[in-house]
């Protein structure tokens, strides 16, 4: 990996302080504009994170952004991904392939070899039509973060991956779609730009109260304290 490729690693801190909310909220973190997200169809945009907030006390969730990538050879049944997949882990400006082995039929990735500068790009090699996933995360993880996934790859067809750098933030009353995001039908509260940002960063959730628009912001508020809370 060359100097300008290296692995970044970025944490996140949500919060939102006493009473600041006016209800339940969730916050879908994704890589995607959603407003884009049908333009494509066979390339679904997916949320990274779902952090649900509650209304009345103060709550925080602690979430790490890592730029290495991995392609993932998902398992579905019945239209829902399941655990686990298999995957291969690349750096930046590598390529790799999806194989079949011709007596069992099992899938599996080639070895990586340099590819294309700036992007990581997979060929679909075995005999049928494939969907392939682009996962997020550290290569000791065992079922990394999905950001992306592309359906009906055909054979012998080639998918760059070119690395996202922009965390969009959006404010919904529940979410509850699952993997695959579509349209939100929201504007985001943020939009961060990840590689401009320090290791760590806090970022606080409020609403006003007359407009009901939910701003996401690096300054602190008044009378700050926050519990932890669990995210998707």
């Amino acid at each position: 990996m060359s100097n300008g490729d290296r692995v970044t690693k970025k944490k996140l801190i949500f919060k939102t302080k006493d009473d600041a909310l006016k209800k339940p909220v969730s916050l879908v973190l994704t890589f995607w504009d959603a407003a884009d997200a049908k333009k494509n169809k066979n390339q679904k945009a997916v949320a990274w994170r779902v952090v649900r907030f509650p209304t009345s006390k103060s709550a925080a969730a602690r979430l790490t952004y890592r730029n290495q990538y991995c392609f993932i050879h998902p398992q579905v049944n019945s239209g829902n991904y399941i655990y686990p997949s298999v995957h291969n882990f690349l750096n930046i400006g590598e390529q790799t392939s999806l194989v079949e082995d011709p007596q069992s039929g099992d899938i599996t990735f080639t070895g990586n070899t340099p590819g294309e500068k700036g992007v990581v790009r997979i060929d679909n090699k075995t005999r049928t039509i494939q969907d392939i996933a682009i996962g997020m995360g550290s290569n000791t993880e065992k079922e990394p973060s999905i950001i992306a996934w592309y359906t009906n790859v055909a054979v012998d067809q080639m998918v760059s991956f070119t690395p996202l750098s922009k965390l969009y933030c959006y404010v919904v009353d529940a979410y509850d779609r699952g993997l695959f995001m579509g349209d939100i039908g929201t504007k985001p509260a943020q939009i961060i730009d990840l590689p401009t940002l320090p290791p760590e960063t806090i970022w606080y959730l409020t609403v006003n109260g007359t407009t009901g628009q939910y701003t996401l912001t690096s300054e602190e508020p008044d009378d700050d304290r926050g519990g932890d809370i669990d995210h998707q």
